[in-house]
């Protein structure tokens, strides 16, 4: 008797390896995030996504501004104001390129 139950429970203990085995394999199902297939990634959303380290100089209070939509604060050479503007564009769903955003953005010189 404990013969056959070993058994059984051997049989039973590869048959739950061999289904566990078959449903971790397989192809991969997911794709990664192209930026120019996912519209929530492009232009803004792209740039505030890939944010810089800005360090912690301080160079003054500066405004960068695109479009309609504009930003001042304190800054180390722009960098975290246009960290908050990047972030600001893609809340607000702007949906321009990449190349447009970088050229439109206009930003005043930082001043003490």
């Amino acid at each position: 008797m404990n013969k056959t139950v070993n058994r059984l429970i051997w049989k039973l203990l590869s048959l739950l390896a061999m289904v566990c085995l078959m449903a971790c394999g397989g192809e991969e199902t997911t794709k990664p995030i192209d930026p120019g297939q996912d519209s929530s990634l492009t232009g803004a959303c792209t740039l505030a996504s890939d944010l810089p380290d800005c360090g912690a100089c301080f160079s003054g209070t500066s405004t960068c501004n695109y479009g309609e939509i504009s930003v001042t604060d304190t800054s180390c050479q722009n960098c975290q104001v246009l960290n908050q503007l990047y972030t600001a564009l893609c809340d607000a769903g702007i949906t321009d390129s990449l190349a447009d955003i970088e050229a439109g953005i206009e930003c005043s010189e930082p001043t003490q």
